[in-house]
């Protein structure tokens, strides 16, 4: 069994251009980029995950309870890259990482990095390019076009290295809508017998867990952001990005500079050009 850990990042409004209120109206850019992107793991290697950086955890609770008499238990020392990077949400949303000090957020950060290649994980991601898109489109259709071409990923990758195993998609419980697309793509009465004839390794429904227990789900958190400031800003040498693309999935057919895990949606986006480890994103 192989779990897959989903996170979105940027927002799901397909809009890209606001007016603000007030007697004259002004045009506003919204944020212009959507990620989902997924951590896949196998199961043998999910308790030693969980292990090692709740270890790195509890360390610190003892730390903090030590030198400032906070007492803290696991559920407080969720991970959350907005309150790694910001200070005031931080100091408001997470007495754990605010009673850090900057040392010490680098090494849990760091903690969670090194996971990658000693548990030896994927990375799977979905750029949409909201001001590309075509005709009408909404919340739902904007995530079932980011999850149907994750799940397609998925099941490619499960079908060259892991033929005989199957996959679990893991959400946290506040993705509604995302979880609503979920299910309506994998239960709809005209598609469901199509569906798992295109995804034979997929299991049936995603699970949904508390971001605050899943060390795996704030991992992908952290690289979830990563991917969407990289394409935001147009900075891919951004170096928490390029720590990332050595274990993104990469198909043995493929030619080297492809990252067949890592693909920009939709087709005529000029972010399809964007020069990834020597080659181009998709």
């Amino acid at each position: 069994m192989y779990f897959f850990y989903l996170k979105e990042s940027g927002t799901s409004d397909p809009e890209v251009i606001a007016n603000k209120r007030g007697k004259t109206p002004v045009a506003n850019n919204k944020d212009h980029l959507f990620v989902l992107t997924a951590v896949g793991m196998h199961e043998f290697h999910w308790k030693t995950f969980e292990i090692e950086i709740s270890k790195m955890k509890f360390q610190q609770m003892s730390s903090i309870y030590k030198s400032k008499r906070v007492s803290l238990q696991l559920t407080d020392c969720e991970v959350k890259s907005t309150w790694m990077r910001i200070p005031h949400e931080r100091a408001k949303k997470s007495t754990f990482l605010h009673a850090l000090s900057t040392d010490e957020r680098t090494a849990l950060a760091e903690t969670f990095y090194a996971e990658f290649k000693r548990e030896r994980l994927t990375l799977f991601s979905v750029v949409i390019d909201k001001r590309k898109l075509k005709g009408k489109q909404t919340q739902q259709t904007l995530l079932q076009t980011a999850y149907v071409a994750l799940l397609d990923m998925l099941e490619a990758y499960m079908e060259e290295f892991n033929e005989k195993h199957q996959g679990m998609i893991v959400m946290e419980k506040d993705a509604h809508m995302l979880y609503e697309v979920a299910i309506e793509q994998q239960t709809h009465y005209k598609t469901r017998i199509q569906f798992f004839q295109n995804y034979k390794h997929i299991v049936e429904y995603p699970m949904l867990i508390d971001n605050r227990v899943s060390n795996a789900l704030q991992l992908v958190d952290l690289c979830g952001y990563n991917v969407y400031r990289a394409f935001r800003e147009e900075d891919y040498a951004y170096a928490f990005f390029t720590r990332m693309l050595p274990y993104y999935y990469k198909s043995s057919k493929s030619a080297q500079t492809v990252l067949d895990g890592l693909e920009v949606l939709p087709e005529d986006s000029e972010l399809k050009a964007a020069p990834i480890g020597g080659g181009t994103s998709a």
